[in-house]
């Protein structure tokens, strides 16, 4: 195949470097299964007579045309399956609809069952984690010591009742957490369970869920996904 490359280098309008010319002109800078083919058909025009292309060879590079030619297909096909899947997706939005979903806020929608679940962003080890509820006016309703936790979500549940017992009947409930250390007390964010009711589809590129309590929140905010 050498020779036929080789004899490519005497053609008119060519020059030294056929694949170089053929891209500017064509104002590209990679080949395309088009550009080889008009290679390999110069290259058969042009092939010296006393030593003609080997079949073998031609064989050879097609196989390789066909292998790119399908390389490039399949990278097509995968990009297109991973924006499917991106979790920005309009797709995996609206999949959550139904679903309870951990995200950051301090309001909370109380479950079925009276609770409220969530959790408390630790920066790093804490002595003691404490969380307080408090109804939507502000009056406090529990307080509890999660103790000594360490970096990452320290999680908590609610389960519907005042300090002596009580059930207690606001719907909505605020949540706020403190992080001990040394006995300097800090606010810590806190992360909400809420089902998803809805989706805002306003900004295709970035869909925001409907959550009970927390309200609309990024899809890319989500911490957590129950069923």
């Amino acid at each position: 195949m050498t020779n036929g490359v080789n004899s490519l280098a005497g053609l008119t309008g060519l020059s030294q470097n056929p694949v170089t010319q053929l891209s500017k002109t064509a104002g590209k800078t990679a080949l395309s299964q088009t550009d080889f083919l008009k290679l390999l058909t110069a290259q058969l025009k042009n092939q010296d007579p006393t030593a003609p292309v080997n079949n073998d060879q031609l064989v050879s590079q097609l196989a390789q045309l066909s292998t790119v030619d399908g390389i490039n297909t399949l990278n097509t096909t995968v990009s297109g399956i991973g924006a499917k899947l991106d979790g920005n997706s309009a797709a995996s939005a609206v999949a959550l609809i139904g679903k309870s979903v951990l995200v950051p806020g301090d309001v909370a929608t109380r479950q079925n069952d009276g609770s409220v679940v969530g959790a408390v962003d630790v920066p790093a080890a804490a002595d003691k984690v404490v969380v307080t509820i408090a109804d939507r006016n502000g009056t406090l309703l529990r307080t509890f010591d999660l103790g000594a936790q360490p970096k990452g979500l320290a999680a908590f549940r609610w389960d519907g009742t005042d300090a002596s017992g009580a059930s207690v009947s606001a719907a909505t409930v605020r949540v706020a957490a403190q992080i001990v250390n040394t006995g300097r007390s800090t606010a810590a964010p806190t992360d909400v369970l809420g089902r998803v009711t809805g989706v805002d589809l306003s900004n295709a590129a970035a869909p925001s869920l409907v959550v009970d309590g927390a309200g609309s929140v990024a899809l890319s905010a989500v911490r957590q996904v129950a069923g």
